[in-house]
């Protein structure tokens, strides 16, 4: 029974402070950590967009809420061109993302990490054009399909959703 000076459980922040546009219009399910091996299929998450190094009179600034599908350790350089998109950077090759997240996270690439897929429990919001053109910048066309003025990052079916919707309620 909750008193008055109980305290609700809260529920675990997880930011995504390199990847807060992407997860704003939808365009990740895959986030690789360094630990996190705690969590558990259906766990709930708060994504928020930094969670540390908050200065003095900073608040936390919630994303949304998610909810853990998978977790599996793997190690860096074993990620997955799919996977690389998945996480948002449709742009970046293996070797390149490798590096990125090395770099970021101050490990190695045989270092081993935790692969979390998840769901959003919300809806993304619409994708301004102004990102679109800037998500697409150095994206090899390969790496693209085009629905008539739209495009989508192969393999992201979340952002495929996103823009089928848009095609279908286009007059």
């Amino acid at each position: 029974m909750l008193t008055r000076h109980s305290r609700k459980p809260k529920m675990k922040l997880i930011s995504f402070s390199a990847t807060t546009p992407q997860m704003r219009y939808g365009l990740k399910d895959v986030t690789r950590r360094v630990g996190w091996s705690e969590l558990v299929k259906d766990q709930l998450l708060l994504a928020v967009e930094k969670a540390q190094g908050l200065r003095r009179g900073d608040h936390v600034v919630p994303i949304g809420v998610i909810k853990v599908l998978s977790v599996r350790t793997e190690q860096v350089a074993d990620v997955k061109t799919q996977d690389i998109i998945r996480e948002g950077f449709p742009d970046l090759s293996v070797p390149k993302f490798v590096r990125f997240f090395c770099k970021m996270n101050k490990i190695k690439p045989r270092d081993y990490i935790n692969r979390i897929e998840f769901t959003r429990l919300y809806d993304s919001r619409p994708i301004p054009d102004e990102w679109w053109s800037e998500y697409i910048r150095n994206v090899p066309l390969h790496r693209i399909a085009w629905i008539g003025d739209h495009f989508f990052p192969e393999g992201n079916p979340q952002c495929l959703q996103l823009l089928l919707h848009q095609w279908n309620e286009q007059p």
